[in-house]
């Protein structure tokens, strides 16, 4: 059995990501910096957060999305349905200016690579003796 240090330092090695729901902005000023398809539809977004429903937990109690019937944004990613499912989350990420006040200088979509979600699996089955 290892010492309590070593197993820390194992549990704080991973990906920490948050998903929003895509479909509606937080608010009425916000806007999208990624367009995620060339005619302004939300069908990407819209299957990119009906596969998320497939691997979390649950549904946001107070973030709903009304675009599609205010049900609750997906929370809560499980490694178990993301390795059964083959499922992994795409992520909008943005790019801030080194120089302060200088605003954002890049955005993207990413989807994060299934082995970070194997290794995590594996590394909890073990943790925990599963």
């Amino acid at each position: 059995m290892k010492n309590q240090r070593e197993l820390w330092r194992v549990r704080g090695k991973g990906i920490a990501a948050a998903w929003k729901g895509p479909v509606q902005p937080p608010n009425a000023a916000s806007s999208a910096i990624v367009k995620l398809n060339e005619d302004g539809s939300v069908e990407f977004a819209v299957e990119n957060t009906k596969k998320m429903y497939q691997i979390t937990h649950a549904r946001h109690r107070y973030f709903t999305i009304p675009y599609l019937g205010m049900v609750g944004t997906p929370t809560g990613i499980d490694i178990r349905k993301a390795v059964a499912t083959g499922i992994t989350p795409t992520i909008n990420t943005g790019i801030a200016h080194r120089e302060p006040n200088r605003g954002q200088i890049g955005a993207g979509l990413v989807t994060i690579p299934l082995e970070p979600f194997k290794k995590a699996l594996r590394r909890y089955a073990e943790a925990y003796g599963i």
